[in-house]
């Protein structure tokens, strides 16, 4: 696995305008540069979101931490252990799922 990895990183080395990115087993290789972050504002704009929840466990993820706004209402949750630029944190999968049923629940009753 360790060797896949650094093979892809040289791949990525090699090829000028390559945007490599490092998760946790896998290694992105974008040929333009797009992160989850992106995506995100781009998809909550296209929506119209008052907000934006977001909850990731990967190093990828610290990109989408950080295009939020917590300050507009965005929440960013990061999952498990490790530095991040997310505003909470949760110590596993079971407790963000919890986390997502809490969010699921209040959502139905405000719009309901």
């Amino acid at each position: 696995n360790s060797a896949a990895l650094a093979a892809a990183g040289e791949v990525a080395s090699a090829h000028p305008g390559a945007h490599p990115l490092r998760g946790k087993d896998v290694q992105e290789i974008g040929v333009i540069e797009a992160s989850k972050g992106t995506a995100l504002r781009a998809l909550a704009a296209d929506v119209g979101a008052d907000a934006t929840v977001y909850l990731g466990d990967d190093v990828t993820d610290e990109l989408a931490f950080a295009a939020l706004d917590p300050a507009r209402g965005d929440v960013t949750v990061k999952v498990g252990e490790g530095e991040t630029a997310a505003v909470c944190r949760v110590a596993d999968i079971p407790t963000a799922v919890a986390v997502l049923a809490a969010f699921v629940a209040e959502r139905g009753r405000r719009t309901s």
